[in-house]
């Protein structure tokens, strides 16, 4: 598809619902930085909002609006994006890393022995939250004991 189309692409994600591949890391990390280029609102996409997307199309539990970072465009997405960056910035990047090495040992080995995983639902899903969630509790249990 690159080699047809460039680093920009369609894709049927669903059948009849049409999206974008973005395969170039530099041009996809820049468009999400731009926000007049990318919004985050999953509301705004047309096919949603002329209907076109059934609702229990399977996309629609990852696409639909939520109240969070991810989904948050202009002032909203400033204020969160503060908020988490206040409380990251209160572990040690090295307690971070750490943490995270632990997690996905342990979310490995799950799974290893097995010879296969479903690596979405048995370690991309998970290895973010759980590493967070331990950072966080770690750390409010050092400052507590300080």
């Amino acid at each position: 598809m690159v080699k047809e189309h460039g680093p920009v692409f369609p894709a049927e994600i669903f059948p009849g619902i049409k999206a974008w591949v973005v395969a170039d890391y530099a041009l996809i990390t820049a468009w999400c930085r731009d926000t007049r280029t990318f919004r985050r609102d999953s509301r705004l996409w047309l096919d949603w909002r002329e209907g076109r997307i059934p609702d229990d199309a399977p996309v629609v539990a990852m696409m639909m609006h939520r109240p969070n970072l991810l989904f948050s465009d202009g002032d909203e997405h400033a204020r969160l994006k503060r908020s988490v960056i206040d409380s990251l910035g209160r572990v040690p990047e090295s307690r971070i890393g750490e943490i995270t090495r632990k997690h996905a040992d342990i979310l490995i080995d799950a799974f290893c022995q097995r010879g296969e995983a479903e690596l979405v639902s048995e370690y991309a899903r998970l290895l973010p939250s759980s590493s967070c969630a331990r950072s966080s509790a770690s750390h409010a249990t050092s400052e507590s004991a300080s």
